[in-house]
């Protein structure tokens, strides 16, 4: 179970491995986030000033207040659930990473056989004003990588999920594509004809994404944990969200053309997404797509109940003078 002392004035909120869990700094983020919408909001001609405005006292008030159970699962939160930000990402990673853990655990259990297989598809960067365009071709992209023949024959399910970096120095974006693939173990023995090494991966990227030059994939196979089990290193494809740092900077005017640009890039993108055989099991399981959903219950954790139906919760609000949880009742 994990540490949750429910009558200190200020949260404490530890994991299981009792390392504090980021409450306090993924609110002063989405804070800084709420000043920029609001900065933005008030620049004239800007396109997406109206949004802008009705942002700002959304992310504002963004996990502004908590319950908890005694026992220390969270039991009520209200969430903006805006693209950027930090407090949403973070709940949204734990989420994925539970949903992922799920659905391969479920794999293994039934498919002994399956191997998974990390790829990191990436291609040169992108021009700052350029993001948008250049996330709805590497989707693309990745649409005709998995209908190719040569992957659609032998993969037999997969979950990607896209990271979007900056490159302060030459201000560009370098959006790209971390995927895990699912392949029969048959697909490994040398009487296969078609296994796709990796200059193989090359050539396939570079056609899926009609570039004229070899792009850099990464391909190898996943490691079993001490445990046997593979799920847990798959899992953490989900903790591939925008960086916080990568939004918020310490240059204001920078900090403002970033969300700008990162809010419209991303605006009704799939960040995250089943396919094939983990799709079908997704399905099965009943689980939230990885983009929506509830982000009060993200984990294992969370779907036993225990205690008294009728227990007294445990409420924290934030308080703007101190910047922490202060506990309410």
């Amino acid at each position: 179970m994990d540490d949750f002392t429910g009558r200190n004035e200020i949260l404490q909120d530890l994991d299981p491995n009792g390392k504090p869990r980021p409450w306090k700094e993924k609110k002063r983020q989405s804070l800084n986030l709420a000043a920029s919408y609001g900065r933005l909001c008030e620049e004239k001609f800007l396109e997406w000033q109206e949004k802008y405005a009705k942002y700002e006292p959304m992310v504002l008030s963004c996990a502004s207040y908590l319950e908890f159970h005694p026992d220390g699962r969270l039991a009520q939160m209200y969430t903006c659930k805006r693209r950027l930000c930090a407090m949403c990402n973070w709940r949204k990673s734990l989420k994925v990473f539970a949903s992922v853990s799920k659905v391969m655990d479920w794999i293994e259990t039934d498919n002994p056989d399956i191997q998974p297989v990390f790829l990191t598809l990436t291609q040169k960067n992108c021009a700052f004003d350029d993001l948008e365009a250049e996330i709805r071709r590497i989707f693309e992209g990745f649409s005709r990588l998995q209908r190719n023949r040569v992957v659609k024959d032998q993969a037999i399910g997969w979950f990607r999920a896209l990271e979007v970096t900056y490159n302060q120095e030459s201000h560009t974006w370098h959006p790209h594509l971390h995927v895990v693939l699912l392949f029969d173990k048959k697909y490994f023995s040398k009487a296969n004809k078609r296994y796709i090494d990796h200059l193989e991966w090359v050539r396939l990227w570079k056609l899926s994404m009609r570039l004229d030059y070899a792009p850099n994939v990464d391909v190898r196979k996943v490691r079993a944990d001490k445990s046997g089990s593979k799920h847990k290193a798959i899992a953490e494809v989900a903790k591939y969200p925008l960086k916080d740092k990568t939004v918020i900077t310490k240059d204001l005017p920078l900090t403002d053309k970033l969300v700008d640009c990162l809010t419209k890039a991303l605006f009704r993108k799939r960040l995250y997404a089943f396919g094939g055989l983990m799709a079908k099991v997704a399905k099965q399981l009943k689980l939230d797509k990885p983009d929506e959903g509830d982000l009060v219950k993200v984990g294992d954790e969370d779907e036993t109940i225990r205690g008294d139906l009728a227990e007294v919760l445990v409420a924290y609000r934030w308080d703007f003078g101190l910047m922490d949880y202060i506990r309410t009742r």
